[in-house]
């Protein structure tokens, strides 16, 4: 099973500081025990990987009873969305550092969504031109649109400046997509991003735009 010095000891240390964490406890290396001031306890357990294997996920989730939350603070990782969508099956909740903490401010143990995946999903459920949608990993949403047989993929970034690096950092985390989509309602697009998504034969476009290029673009 996956194991370290220092992740369990991070958390408790970081996560002590947020709203309704009473206490915290390292009960085993990488498993900490949340205490609420109002909710139930809850056991997690952290990691730090880049990329996230399902045969990880399936070993720490046998191996750890009443497991709630599975986190994984590396800023930048990939894992896949069967991997997701098992441990949804299996009640466990999954996510970075900052999910955490929304999920210890919480009063239940109630499956975690993030909220920005929350609200992309919401929006392309209520969209006229989509037929379904699915993550392909934790960074990508895969579009199927009506009445287009080509499917869509797109990557988002949360960059306020979208430029060149961010475009990079999209495609170094997952390589296969057609936009780039930036979430920062009061960000940019600069040139340099641009230039560096024609290259690499992507587009990037805020996500009103996105939104609205939905009914026509990418055929």
């Amino acid at each position: 099973m996956y194991s370290d010095t220092w992740t369990a000891k991070f958390v408790k240390e970081k996560l002590a500081t947020e709203h309704n964490v009473k206490n915290i406890v390292i009960e085993k290396p990488n498993i900490v025990i949340v205490d609420r001031n109002e909710g139930p306890s809850f056991t997690v357990f952290c990691m730090s990987l880049g990329k996230i294997g399902h045969d990880t996920m399936i070993e720490i989730a046998d191996g750890i009873q009443d497991l709630i939350f599975i986190t994984n603070i590396k800023k930048d990782y990939v894992i896949y969305g069967d991997t997701l969508e098992y441990l949804s099956r299996r009640d466990i909740s999954f996510g970075g550092f900052g999910d955490l903490g929304h999920f210890a401010y919480k009063s239940d143990n109630d499956l975690y969504e993030n909220k920005n995946y929350t609200f992309i999903k919401n929006a392309l459920e209520h969209h006229r031109a989509v037929a379904r949608h699915y993550r392909p990993d934790n960074n990508t949403i895969a579009i199927l649109r009506k009445g287009i047989e080509k499917e869509l993929t797109m990557a988002t970034t949360y960059d306020y400046d979208v430029s060149a690096e961010s475009v990079r950092r999209a495609r170094t985390l997952s390589s296969d997509f057609n936009v780039l989509v930036g979430m920062n309602p009061y960000g940019r697009i600069t040139g340099a991003a641009v230039s560096t998504a024609e290259s690499m034969g992507v587009e990037v476009c805020m996500w009103k735009e996105f939104l609205g290029k939905l009914n026509s673009q990418w055929k």
